[in-house]
């Protein structure tokens, strides 16, 4: 893994107007990047606030398909991942 997907930069997928160079980079570097188990969380948690309707069901069927896409490239949170967070945070 090469590059920790952010998520937005994940999400530009199910945009109303999608970045086409967005979509090209993420197309073109697919086997280098990963994506954080909190990106997963954001992305659910966003799914979960939207109406009931045609495009929450669309993007859950999207976000299942990207979780089962990462599976071996998902970044899972441990403590000292977390404590490193920390410091960064704190740091900025």
């Amino acid at each position: 893994m090469n590059y920790l997907l952010d998520t937005n930069v994940i999400c530009e997928a199910t945009a109303k107007r999608p970045d086409a160079r967005v979509l090209a980079w993420s197309e073109a570097h697919t086997d280098e990047c990963g994506l954080s188990c909190l990106s997963l969380g954001e992305i659910w948690k966003g799914i979960h606030l939207l109406p009931e309707g045609k495009r929450k069901r669309a993007i859950a069927h999207w976000a299942t398909g990207i979780e089962s896409d990462f599976t071996d490239r998902m970044l899972n949170l441990d403590s000292g991942i977390l404590k490193a967070l920390g410091t960064v945070v704190c740091q900025t």
